[in-house]
């Protein structure tokens, strides 16, 4: 996570898709990534340079906002114990929800369904068989996802006072920017009653380049060698 966010000195304007956009504040930043599991970072901005270090802010308790976010958690908690913020984004976390969300809905899976998570990756299934619009409980598992990310990642913005953004990586929202609902985003980013003033300074940014970290790296050497 810390060579991703050194990373971002590296990128252009076509490595971003602009999620939210906010007011060109300089300040700290952060990058979250959901993936395999989820990685956190922030950037401290000293005035005239960025400084990453590496969080371990993912394994942070999530905490439910409503009676389905409470199902949610008692769900995982009886499956994991404690309920991380890990546990709900990243790909287990979106077949898990996929999971609590088929049980009190009541519908089947097809054996074609099935068969097709089983060889592709349930997370991968769920996600793009959400993005065709072909599975209603498909669609709720992602959009509850993406509400998720939101919250976790404004509460971002207020820990770091993010003013200088927020940088989305990991290798699961380059693959469903595209056709995610924005509006769950936004709306949810934005529920942070007398902060919403500051959230709404702070702009978020998909990364598209999945060389981020590489480059991160090679930035860090690049600095150690001058």
């Amino acid at each position: 996570m810390q060579a991703n966010a050194y990373g971002l000195a590296a990128l252009e304007e076509k490595d971003l898709d602009h999620l939210k956009y906010g007011s060109k504040i300089e300040g700290n930043a952060v990058i979250i990534s959901p993936g395999t599991g989820l990685g956190e970072a922030g950037l401290f901005w000293d005035g005239s340079a960025y400084h990453p270090f590496a969080t371990e802010g993912g394994h942070c308790d999530f905490s439910p906002r409503n009676d389905f976010d409470l199902e949610v958690w008692k769900y995982f908690q009886q499956k994991y114990g404690h309920v991380s913020w890990e546990r709900l984004l990243s790909g287990q976390g979106i077949h898990d929800t996929y999971q609590l969300i088929r049980n009190v809905s009541g519908e089947k899976e097809t054996d074609a369904f099935k068969a097709k998570m089983a060889k592709e990756g349930p997370a991968a299934v769920i996600t793009s068989t959400a993005l065709e619009g072909s599975d209603v409980v498909c669609r709720e598992t992602l959009d509850s996802f993406v509400r998720f990310l939101a919250i976790e990642t404004s509460q971002l913005a207020l820990k770091f006072k993010a003013t200088g953004g927020i940088y989305i990586g990991g290798g699961i929202m380059p693959k469903i920017i595209k056709g995610m609902n924005r509006e769950v985003f936004t709306d949810n980013f934005m529920q942070s009653g007398r902060m919403n003033s500051l959230l709404q300074m702070v702009p978020v940014n998909v990364i598209l380049n999945d060389n981020t970290a590489l480059l991160g790296a090679a930035y860090y050497a690049a600095m150690s060698l001058e």
